[in-house]
């Protein structure tokens, strides 16, 4: 199950509730039952997209990295998972497609 924490200031002390979903923890923060929430930077840029009422926070706390999982002895597919990657990034589809799908315009 995917849990997400988010927080509300009370005072002088922080409150962590967790939600099921995101979805959830916005319908939270729109009914004003919470202050905040901490989320992974591109779904917290499409809902304040979608949620005029909604600010988005660039900070960046922590930088992530991403991998492909493949089988040990599947090194063919290794290749050319590789092989597909260098053709992505030379030939500029990976740039294109990180800027449709990832970066803020």
């Amino acid at each position: 199950m995917h849990w997400l924490c988010y927080a509300t200031k009370m005072g002088n002390s922080i409150t962590l509730y967790r939600y099921n979903t995101t979805l959830e923890s916005i319908m939270a923060l729109n009914a004003n039952k919470i202050d905040a929430i901490i989320l992974d930077s591109e779904p917290a840029k499409n809902f304040v997209k979608n949620n005029s009422n909604l600010k988005y926070i660039d900070n960046e706390l922590a930088k992530e990295d991403y991998a492909i999982a493949v089988g040990k002895q599947n090194l063919t597919l290794v290749k050319n998972i590789n092989t597909a990657l260098e053709t992505l990034k030379s030939n500029g589809t990976f740039e294109k497609l990180n800027k449709k799908y990832f970066i803020e315009n």
